[in-house]
This record gives structure tokens, C-alpha cells and sequence, in this order.
């Protein structure tokens, strides 16, 4: 029995809104902002349904980070304490549960994409193995 569980964000849940901003702010290596947004921003952002699948990866009962999937088939995974053996646990877990959607020439990839900051040394390592 796998410890992860994959809950789906809610967005109309405070509390899932605000799990997902302390993961925000928590993050090291960011590709897609320069800055933290502002809270307000933040709620606005959750509430638009920007992905394909959201989720909420729980450990033991205890909420650890969160992966999306894009309409683009990319995969974005943020941990609270990124480490080697999670990221491949979780990336193991896509693999399993999730399929990507069929190519469109020039716009979506066959396969599942990850953009990896090149500083994310962890994320490299587990993706490598």
C-alpha cells in the first residue's frame, strides 16, 4: 500500500489555497516567475482552473507538495522538502495513474514534459535515475 495520496485541489478550499501559496513561497528554484505573486493573485490563479489534473500529494496524512499536469502534457511537481527518492516516488505514481494527451504537430508533446530549473540539482538527479 503506497504511502502517497493524491488529492485534487479544490479551489474553492481556503485551506487547499493556502497550502499551495506556503509551497509557493517555499519554492527555491522557480522557472515561471521572478517574484512571489501576491496572495490576492494567488487565489485568483487557483480559482481559474489553469491545469488538466491538480493535486495535493499527502505522505502519512500530511500534505508534502503538489503536482499539476498541463493541457500541454507538461508535469510540474513542488515539494515542501524536495528529495531524490519522493520525486522518483511521485514521478513513478504519474506514470502509473496518468497517460498523457495525444500529440498535436507543433503544439503538444506525445510524451509527459518536465521544464527543470537548471539549479533544481535534485529534481535532475531523480529524473536521471
Amino acid at each position: 500500500m503506497s504511502l502517497y495520496k493524491l488529492e485534487k485541489v479544490n479551489p474553492n478550499s481556503f485551506e487547499h489555497i493556502e497550502l499551495l501559496y506556503k509551497l509557493l513561497i517555499n519554492k527555491k528554484n522557480n522557472i515561471s516567475h521572478k517574484s512571489v505573486p501576491y496572495f490576492e493573485e494567488h487565489i485568483s490563479f487557483v480559482r481559474s482552473h489553469p491545469y488538466r489534473y491538480w493535486y495535493l500529494i499527502n505522505i502519512n496524512h500530511k500534505v508534502t507538495g503538489s503536482i499539476y499536469f498541463g493541457k500541454d502534457n507538461s508535469v510540474g511537481i513542488n515539494l515542501f522538502e524536495p528529495k531524490v527518492e519522493t520525486y522518483k516516488d511521485i514521478i513513478e505514481i504519474i506514470k502509473e495513474k496518468h497517460k498523457p494527451l495525444a500529440p498535436i504537430k507543433s503544439i503538444r508533446n506525445k510524451n509527459f514534459v518536465m521544464n527543470v530549473s537548471i539549479d533544481n540539482k535534485i529534481l535532475k538527479e531523480a529524473l536521471k535515475e
